[in-house]
């Protein structure tokens, strides 16, 4: 399979507050992410919204946590009518006019994919995952898109999509480990 290059976040354990590097040297910005917080009365910080901009072409996208509403160039979409969620492990996003895509997570890979549902080359993201503490370096989290894949808002759209999966996942098990401290 054929894709762009490697894209790679440069913030390791903070995904939304991060730019996607690509090139040899990986300093270039592809894309820049940042997140809004704010408090709420009796309640820890949490998350308002999340931007995503692409460096060379201006695009905007963004997911509104509390709005729960992903909007890419102004246009904004419910989750409810963007995800539906198929299994633990499998969801389906579907924007405009693009292909419908399964998102599925592989653990033993680590890895999360997006195909379009018609067949074709996916879209893979592997999270970040730190490496034990006898190895030097740890695997940062990384996205490619098939070199097929040139329509920049499809490309920000399942961007928004894969950040917001993994986000949540993260939160499943940041909620889980926490369960099971305290009982």
């Amino acid at each position: 399979m054929s894709s762009t290059p490697l894209l790679t976040f440069n913030n390791e354990k903070d995904l939304i507050n991060s730019s996607l590097l690509v090139g040899p040297d990986a300093r270039t910005a592809y894309y820049t992410i940042s997140t809004t917080f704010h408090k709420k009365p009796f309640r820890l910080e949490r998350r308002h919204t999340t931007t995503i901009t692409s460096v060379s072409t201006g695009l905007v996208g963004s997911i509104d946590w509390e709005e729960k509403v992903f909007v890419i160039n102004g246009l904004g979409r419910r989750w409810d009518d963007v995800r539906v969620k198929d299994s633990r492990k499998r969801f389906f996003f579907t924007w405009a006019d693009f292909p419908t895509y399964k998102l599925e997570f592989h653990d033993r890979l680590r890895e999360l994919t997006a195909t379009p549902v018609t067949g074709g080359p996916a879209v893979q993201f592997r999270g970040y995952h730190p490496k034990p503490f006898h190895m030097s370096q740890t695997n940062p989290a990384s996205i490619s898109f098939p070199h097929q894949m040139q329509d920049e808002v499809e490309k920000m759209f399942l961007l928004i999509s894969i950040v917001y999966t993994d986000v949540k996942r993260l939160d499943a098990a940041r909620a889980a480990a926490m369960a099971v401290a305290v009982s």
